[in-house]
């Protein structure tokens, strides 16, 4: 398997996860991957905008064993591609002219952004509520002495 055939089907299984971890507690009231305008700050997650308002950003690691080919097959050249041990009849590991390495690399990633509109709107009211309690108790003080 290529590299990035390795990686581009782990994000996608990645994300079609959440997606139907999502789905299937859509009636629960839980929140998976949370996104929206009023989630909750996080000193080891960054938040990023997002058409939904404000996502969670997770990097997603990678530490894989690679093999370095340089086999010339019909035009092709060399590429790197996913280690794979190969079992033998007698149970015995063989590798076939393969150099192995590591690479390790980070994705950032915003997962899919699940919304619950009830929970939504009743943030954004207590919200407004807590403003208004602020501009109400500002106002109400009164003005503070000057000094000459």
């Amino acid at each position: 398997m290529d590299l990035k055939d390795f990686v581009a089907g782990s994000l996608t299984q990645i994300v079609e996860g959440i997606k139907k971890a999502q789905e299937g507690t859509a009636n629960t009231g839980a929140l998976i991957s949370p996104a929206g305008a009023n989630i909750a700050s996080r000193k080891e997650t960054p938040i990023m905008r997002t058409p939904d308002g404000h996502a969670y950003l997770h990097d997603v690691q990678f530490d894989v064993a690679v093999t370095v080919s340089d086999e010339k097959e019909a035009g092709a050249g060399a590429s790197l591609r996913i280690f794979g041990a190969k079992l033998g009849a007698e149970g015995a590991v063989t590798y076939q002219n393969a150099a192995v390495s590591r690479v390790q690399f980070s994705v950032p990633v915003v997962w899919p952004g699940q919304i619950l509109p009830e929970l939504e709107k009743r943030l954004r009211e207590e919200k407004q509520r807590s403003d208004s309690k602020v501009q109400s108790h500002n106002s109400n003080r009164p003005p503070g002495r000057m000094s000459a």
